[in-house]
């Protein structure tokens, strides 16, 4: 068995359609329906039925149309669909049983689906579940609460709509949904988001002039019924229309980024010899240079080259612990790093025009472009002094 609400209130069981008897009875169902699994009590029912002024003969009325509609679907093949509570009465039906779940399930998907920007799949829920509205939702039923809840259905039927079309204007469907468009500002007069998009979807057909003539009716319409001025976006609309603003044409398609451009490797040089990888103590010697040489980079300013010297006897690895704190402040000092042994204790000491040379020979190498960082760069080995490989 199916029921309907989304238009005037209907039950179908297989392909036919069920008398549901006289008002009152039809009252009672759509309050069910709309609370569908839900307890509603007795006199809720009697306040949907009667409004405010209830007779003595109110509980027993409601009573009657339970009876009445209970026999009518015990007839056709769900006797226990209507169940008592101990406060009223509930009615037990699967949401694909009712148009107004599947409405609710369908902008649900089709919300998600817009989130992930899965457009035309969204599109497609919105539409599915827009078509499941025969009219307006519970027509021809006098109950204000039950209008009530009818008006809140519309609203989200409206709104539902609002968003699917922004959707379609987006995807350049302008001259499809002119027609639509016209005919929902004709049942909505005083939405002025369906305005501004039979507005725009009016100026991208090249049919400027209707456009601006839907704003005057809206703000003739507005003023008439609420004595206030259309909203400020609907304002800056009309104004973009009478200046052709690039802004109202269809968004540009979404483009593939563009692959990164290759960084192009400076010329580092890097002379540093191999660190020691099982490097132990001096622990509070080398937290004492890493720290002094730190604090001079963090201030360029007052220091343009940060200077260390580490002073002892021959032998004792000050060579070792220059090499291994360099390795470890590197990343500092991205322009690369340079190393010379004088070999101080040799009898031809190393002189300082050699070192001056290897240098500026070290510093001319150029490292391939391939390479997307410094770090993996190939770096001189230090020989260029001695050739010119480099």
């Amino acid at each position: 068995m199916e029921f309907g609400i989304l238009g005037p209130l209907e039950a179908t069981a297989g392909s036919r359609r069920l008398d549901l008897g006289g008002i009152r009875q039809q009252i009672v169902l759509a309050v069910l329906l709309l609370d569908a699994g839900r307890v509603v009590t007795i006199g809720r029912l009697m306040e949907a039925i009667y409004g405010d002024d209830h007779p003595t003969t109110a509980r027993a009325q409601v009573q009657i149309c339970i009876s009445s509609l209970r026999r009518l679907f015990a007839a056709n093949g769900s006797p226990d669909i209507i169940a008592t509570q101990s406060l009223g009465y509930a009615i037990q039906v699967a949401p694909d049983q009712i148009d107004m779940q599947r409405f609710h399930i369908g902008v649900q998907r089709a919300r998600r689906a817009r989130e992930t920007r899965n457009v035309n799949e969204a599109i497609k829920h919105y539409r599915d579940a827009l078509a499941l509205w025969r009219g307006p939702a519970l027509d021809g039923i006098d109950s204000r609460l039950v209008q009530s809840a009818a008006s809140r259905l519309t609203e989200e039927r409206v709104a539902a709509h609002e968003d699917c079309i922004q959707l379609e204007l987006d995807l350049g469907r302008h001259h499809e949904l002119v027609g639509e468009l016209t005919e929902l500002v004709d049942d909505h007069p005083l939405r002025e988001r369906l305005r501004g998009q039979l507005m725009t979807a009016l100026y991208r057909s090249g049919r400027q002039a209707e456009a601006l003539q839907v704003y005057r009716n809206a703000r003739r319409t507005m003023i008439e019924e609420l004595g206030i001025e259309p909203n400020e976006r609907l304002q800056q609309l009309e104004h973009a229309i009478l200046t052709s603003d690039e802004s109202l044409d269809l968004p540009a398609a979404p483009r593939k980024p563009d692959p990164p451009a290759p960084l192009a490797v400076p010329n580092v040089p890097g002379m540093l010899p191999t660190d020691i990888a099982d490097f132990t103590g001096r622990t509070k010697q080398i937290d004492d240079i890493r720290q002094r040489l730190m604090l001079a980079t963090e201030e360029r300013s007052r220091f343009a080259v940060p200077i260390v010297v580490i002073v002892g006897k021959p032998g004792v690895g000050k060579s070792t612990i220059a090499v291994h704190v360099s390795h470890r402040v590197g990343e500092r000092f991205p322009d690369g790093q340079l190393f010379a042994n004088l070999h101080g204790a040799a009898s031809r000491p190393v002189s300082p025009m050699q070192v001056l040379e290897r240098f500026l020979r070290c510093s001319a190498c150029r490292a391939p472009a391939s390479r997307t960082a410094w770090r993996s760069a190939p770096r001189c080995t230090g020989r260029c002094w001695r050739t010119a490989a480099c």
